[in-house]
């Protein structure tokens, strides 16, 4: 297929959709808006979500590395006098 044939018609196949979009936004501006609503609070609330992940499992590791330092410390005592 030509490439020009193909960016025209995915050209046509946007602006059509558009319409529909439009059409459909026109007809139901209520249900447009609660749709757009839901789709915002989803993303937001995935992004949310990820973020707090991402916070935990930080958090965790500075915990698991807080406890690995501390066992060196104790095990490093326990051969050189006066360590700590």
């Amino acid at each position: 297929m030509d490439t020009r044939f193909q960016a025209e018609a995915a050209k046509e196949k946007y602006a059509e959709a558009e319409a529909r979009v439009r059409e459909s936004v026109e007809e139901h501006p209520t249900a447009a808006v609660f749709a757009a609503f839901g789709v915002g609070l989803g993303v937001g609330l995935a992004i949310g979500v990820a973020v707090a992940e991402a916070t935990t499992s930080h958090k965790r590791s500075h915990n698991t590395m807080e406890e690995f330092g501390r066992s060196v410390m104790e095990a490093a005592s326990k051969f050189v006098p006066n360590f700590k």
